[in-house]
């Protein structure tokens, strides 16, 4: 468990010049909207770590006690030399939304959600974001935010979240590296036992609809959770601080900052203590090749157990179990596809291939006139989507096969850094693709052939 009982506040700490450049690095990866610098703090190993662990909040800029707990954070490993952590290297970005955390708003400048902005990369705030990870390449990222304690349905009954942290991880199951129920158990039970001596409490994280509908988080790919850990074959952890039930009382922001500040640390910890399964050259991550099967299309899968979950009783103050009926515990596959050797788009769907190298993906062209073995789809039926942004329906397609000039083509192969995740972002039958938006132009024409072909080996 971890040593110290008290919580350390964050402290301006003087160093000399020498002792600063053995310490950390400071650095600038982007300015937002408004041209505020993005600043990542690099502490710890940096020149032959056996791990790189990426810490970033405030992607919501409200959410200003996850800022304020890697605040504490940096200041604290700093003071300690970062002696618990060695053979680590910390990179720390404490407020990736600088123009939303000026104005206290949820948003960026630009009126947008960047955590609902890693596939659209319209930021400029996530695309620095994007940058730093694919040229830094950590082993884990930690998500750090804030959670509000009460929702419609639990205030209807008098009941609100009463858990300091909770935390979960990737649940899309096209994740190479992720965490299987047991393993999630398992760093839970780690961080529940690091924060024990504190008094803080730590579960999974679960959201509660309206109607009292539970499940865990959103298997979609658009939030930092998922789409990082799909595209850099990172594993990212969502670490979730409960805001003050009171907002003006200062022991419960002082717990909310501590509490993050603890769970932190234990992660790094568990981090720590997991080098193998967290390194690059990890025996326990999925691999994919041509031909082999991913998931395109996942459903939730409801149990025919309750839910069940502690939470504070706001009349009485007390702690209660809670049982809720309608529980969607698992997410399940729907739909597979084969995973091609690669992906080729035309040149004149220069949208969609910027964007693709704007995420970090790289392409080549074919300059020799040789026929290539390639796959098409056939559009038999399509729906738009139901509302802006939302996930896209199912849509009926027919596969043929030929051979085809690709000259006028940008091919994307699947054997780079995250390419199996261009099957989730191009395949037209996917959940969760780049279809959904419009400016990308990529619609589905009933009785036209899909513009992106497949390439297969002959």
């Amino acid at each position: 468990m971890l040593a110290s009982t008290e919580s350390p506040k964050a402290e301006s700490i003087a160093l000399s010049n020498k002792e600063t450049a053995d310490l950390f690095e400071y650095k600038m990866i982007g300015r937002s909207a408004n041209q505020r610098r993005m600043n990542v703090i690099i502490i710890g190993e940096r020149v032959n770590p056996e791990l790189k662990i990426f810490i970033m909040a405030g992607q919501h800029g409200d959410e200003i006690y996850s800022r304020k707990a890697t605040e504490r954070l940096i200041s604290n490993l700093l003071k300690t030399r970062a002696k618990e952590f060695p053979s680590i290297c910390i990179a720390i970005l404490p407020d990736a939304n600088p123009d939303g955390s000026h104005k206290h708003s949820r948003r960026t400048a630009s009126g947008l959600d960047m955590n609902r902005d890693h596939i659209r990369l319209k930021t400029p705030e996530v695309r620095a974001i994007h940058s730093f990870i694919s040229s830094w390449k950590p082993n884990l990222i930690i998500d750090v935010h804030n959670y509000p304690p009460t929702r419609e349905y639990l205030d209807e009954r008098n009941y609100a979240y009463c858990h300091d942290i909770l935390i979960d991880t990737p649940t899309n199951l096209a994740v190479r590296k992720r965490l299987e129920q047991e393993e999630l158990e398992n760093l839970i039970k780690d961080v529940q036992l690091d924060l024990k001596p504190h008094n803080y409490r730590c579960a999974r994280y679960v959201l509660i609809s309206p109607k009292g509908k539970v499940r865990h988080s959103t298997y979609d790919i658009i939030d930092a959770r998922n789409y990082l850990s799909l595209r850099y074959d990172t594993l990212t952890v969502l670490l979730e601080g409960r805001e003050p039930l009171v907002k003006d009382a200062k022991n419960e922001i002082e717990r909310s900052i501590s509490s993050q500040y603890f769970a932190l640390l234990s992660v790094l910890k568990w981090a720590k203590s997991h080098t193998l399964y967290l390194s690059n050259n990890s025996p326990h991550a999925l691999t994919y090749n041509e031909g082999d099967r991913i998931p395109i299309r996942s459903k939730s899968v409801q149990s025919d157990q309750p839910f069940k979950m502690n939470f504070e009783n706001t009349l009485t103050k007390e702690i209660e179990e809670v049982a809720l009926p309608i529980n969607f515990s698992s997410v399940r596959p729907i739909r597979h596809i084969k995973l091609p050797s690669a992906y080729a788009i035309p040149v004149d769907k220069n949208h969609i291939i910027d964007h693709l190298h704007n995420d970090g993906f790289i392409s080549e062209r074919i300059n020799d006139s040789k026929l290539q073995r390639v796959e098409k789809y056939l559009i038999l039926s399509s729906k738009p989507p139901k509302t802006k942004d939302d996930l896209p329906p199912y849509a009926a397609v027919i596969v043929t096969e030929e051979e085809q000039d690709l000259n006028n083509y940008e091919i994307f192969p699947i054997n780079q850094e995250g390419g199996h995740s261009l099957a989730l972002l191009l395949e037209p039958q996917s959940k969760f693709g780049l279809r959904r938006y419009d400016f990308l132009d990529l619609e589905l024409v009933p009785g036209l052939e899909y513009p992106i072909v497949r390439c297969v080996s002959s």
